[in-house]
């Protein structure tokens, strides 16, 4: 088997932390802008955080001072790093794909994730998985996606050498998932277990869909058979 890389998206893919890293984005904004905003009305599922960053500094008319970004992404760390995640859990399939791909000696494990790597990499230790992945493209490096697919590859290629993208998966729960991997044309598995429904992600073409991740076994003979 050729060598595989497998990036997975963290919130709603892997896990649901609740409202701490949207809590944290609005005490950054709070701080650094004396900005309130509610985020009940979040329509952001899928963007990058630096992206939220931007769109939200843009709907306020404030200009996108690079100093006062770098501070929200320190205060929103900072911030994050003191919510309680007692209430975040791990979703079905998550702990099981995990182990049964670190078990197979061709595939390598990373993320691609729009969260900050701070913020990612909290909420992973916190439920004991961050010792599965080696890599990453983070949500603080760049307002497109497919940016960080291809970042994580270049990191991959430094570890095990050229990594053809008919050999990189994508696994993310929403339509930006699938868009991003189009545009960096690498395949993806969609699972439907956030805000998209099976049908709603259907309709953007996935290379492979299911339900979630509990049928751990068939999402595993996809990666290694593709």
């Amino acid at each position: 088997m050729s060598k595989k890389l497998v990036l997975f998206d963290v919130d709603h893919t892997l896990l649901d932390a609740g409202n701490s890293h949207k809590d944290a984005f609005v005490k950054a904004f709070k701080e650094v802008l004396n900005l309130d905003f509610d985020y009940s009305g979040w329509k952001f599922g899928g963007f990058t955080d630096l992206q939220i960053i931007h769109e939200l500094m843009d709907r306020n008319n404030i200009e996108r001072d690079p100093r006062k970004i770098s501070r929200i992404i320190e205060v929103m760390v900072d911030e994050f790093k003191r919510e309680n995640l007692e209430h975040a859990y791990l979703l079905e399939g998550a702990i099981e794909i995990l182990k049964k791909l670190k078990t197979e000696k061709d595939v390598i494990i990373g993320l691609v994730t729009g969260n900050i790597e701070e913020i990612a990499y909290t909420k992973l230790k916190h439920l004991n998985i961050d010792e599965y992945f080696v890599l990453g493209g983070f949500g603080h490096k760049s307002t497109i996606r497919s940016e960080l697919i291809r970042m994580a590859i270049y990191e991959a290629e430094k570890k095990i050498g050229k990594i053809e993208e008919s050999d990189v998966f994508i696994i993310g729960d929403t339509i930006n998932d699938i868009k991003a991997a189009r545009d960096a044309g690498v395949k993806v598995i969609a699972v439907a277990t956030g805000m998209f429904g099976f049908e709603e992600l259907n309709e953007k073409n996935p290379d492979y869909l299911f339900t979630d991740l509990k049928n751990t076994d068939k999402v595993i003979d996809v990666i290694k058979n593709e």
